[in-house]
């Protein structure tokens, strides 16, 4: 299996929201027979959490032992514990130290290839599980959330069709997200991993279900815990809200830690430390190759992130053959980096802000727009190199600079949330008034008339991630 058979298999099993047939018995006969496909002997990585414990519990007829991990204070492991003596369960547990996740982390990086906080975290949870198992396969619970809407971005839809539409795109993004990581950790430790879940009968039927049924009463994957119940695991146990796996067996917080140890802010930084130790390139985005023309498309959308563009209207502005910006925009929005909307015969482009990876994309967008700005303004290259070392923080050019509309006379005007020391002997060295505008994250407010400008026109010369965050979330 690979990501390209992955996507042929769920698009040849896709069908559209006008053509729901919910039913709630064939969710639980494809749930039953999912396990029965399974081997004889297997390793259960267990959580405690809604999809394990059923996976536990449908397994009695088979052998098998699940296994937990965590730090010490782990939740997990506390309701894995519960879970195993209310099922009658056999469990082994083990608590990691943080010395032991360190040297794991390595090895996990090594496997992935990658400094994503969120494929590193999950992924060195699986690794150190599927390292305590002593049966040669694994399963696992992957796949639930996609199919029965349990992650935080499916409570963000704004309709049915739209919570269905984003099943089918997170599904279609499940291998390159989870399944290719699992599988890369499983080989290298020399295990096959089996996903009950992502079987082909269990998501047609779990497709099936209308969407009100999988968010409801305030539960994500509402009706799985239903039929959770009806099968036999107890109320407590199906009704558990539970954390993510990084969170649960507090594998985040000991990278936190680490990285603080190592001396680093942020995680990713210190992530990038070890793929570069390992001389591994990275990219901001696993696999995704974006030429010119995607990226200065892409821009329009870098000053507003909710922003609806039609696509007549991109390639007017770039001076762009339609057809090519139309055959664009149909690859971006393949790639789930652009979704549309229909008005009329009309076709309006915006970001997906449901892709896990946007943020990345729009980071891309950034860079390239810093490096255009840096080529055009040449002679001020080692200006914008001191600035940068002179400024602790967010560094922003806005104003004519940012536009492009600046003359020889034009001041130089900079946003700093942050820190910046003097620049006066920078003006004077480099001929150039230059005005500098102070603030910090907390008093950073979208409806004040300087922020709208920065927003609209920008280079960011320092701060990438930290000012996209701010626009984010403001």
């Amino acid at each position: 299996m690979n990501n390209s058979s992955w996507l042929k298999l769920i698009s040849s099993i896709e069908f559209p929201f006008s053509k729901l047939k919910p039913n709630k018995n064939n969710v639980k006969k494809a749930l039953v027979s999912s396990i029965e496909k399974l081997p004889e002997k297997y390793g259960i990585l267990f959580s405690g959490g809604l999809d394990s414990n059923i996976i536990a519990l449908l397994s009695k007829n088979k052998k098998v032992t699940c296994y937990c991990v965590g730090l010490e204070g782990s939740q997990d492991i506390e309701w894995a514990k519960k879970s195993a003596k209310l099922l009658n369960l056999k469990l082994k547990v083990k608590t990691y130290t943080l010395k032991e996740v360190e040297r794991s982390l390595k090895k996990v990086v090594k496997i992935l290839k990658t400094n994503d906080v969120t494929k590193v975290s999950v992924g060195l949870t699986v690794y150190l599980a599927m390292k305590l198992v002593k049966e040669k396969h694994i399963v696992t619970g992957l796949g639930a959330e996609e199919i029965f809407a349990g992650y935080h971005r499916h409570k963000k839809a704004n309709s049915e069709k739209e919570l269905f539409e984003e099943s089918w795109a997170g599904l279609k993004r499940c291998y390159k997200n989870d399944i290719e990581r699992d599988t890369k950790i499983a080989k290298a430790l020399k295990k096959k991993v089996f996903t009950p879940f992502l079987d082909k009968d269990l998501i047609i039927a779990a497709m099936h279900i209308k969407p009100k049924d999988k968010i409801k009463k305030g539960y994500k994957k509402y009706i799985l815990r239903q039929i959770a119940e009806e099968l036999g695991l107890p109320e407590e146990l199906a009704f558990r809200k539970r954390k993510a796996a990084q969170y649960g067996s507090n594998i985040l917080k000991a990278i936190e830690k680490l990285s603080k140890k190592a001396g680093y802010k942020y995680k990713k930084d210190y992530l990038s430390s070890i793929c570069e130790s390992f001389k591994y390139p990275f990219t901001y985005v696993s696999n995704m190759l974006l030429n010119k023309n995607s990226l200065d498309i892409l821009e329009g959308f870098s000053n507003d992130y909710n922003k609806r563009i039609y696509g007549t209207n991109i390639a007017k502005k770039l001076k762009m053959n339609q057809k090519t910006v139309s055959n664009i925009l149909n690859k971006l929005e393949k790639q789930d980096i652009l979704k549309f909307s229909c008005e009329g015969k009309n076709k309006y482009y915006f970001l997906n802000k449901f892709n896990s990876n946007i943020k990345e994309v729009i980071k891309l967008i950034e860079i390239e727009k810093k490096i255009k700005f840096v080529n055009k303004n040449n002679k001020f290259k080692e200006l914008f190199n001191k600035l940068e070392e002179k400024a602790k923080g967010i560094l922003i050019v806005f104003g004519s600079y940012s536009t492009y509309t600046n003359t020889k006379k034009s001041d130089l005007d900079l946003f700093v949330a942050g820190k910046i020391s003097e620049v006066d002997d920078l003006e004077e060295l480099y001929n150039i008034k230059i005005n500098v505008i102070k603030s910090n994250k907390q008093k950073f407010n979208k409806e004040e008339h300087i922020i709208q400008e920065i927003i609209k026109n920008h280079i960011i010369l320092k701060g990438v991630e930290e000012f996209i965050d701010l626009i984010w979330q403001a």
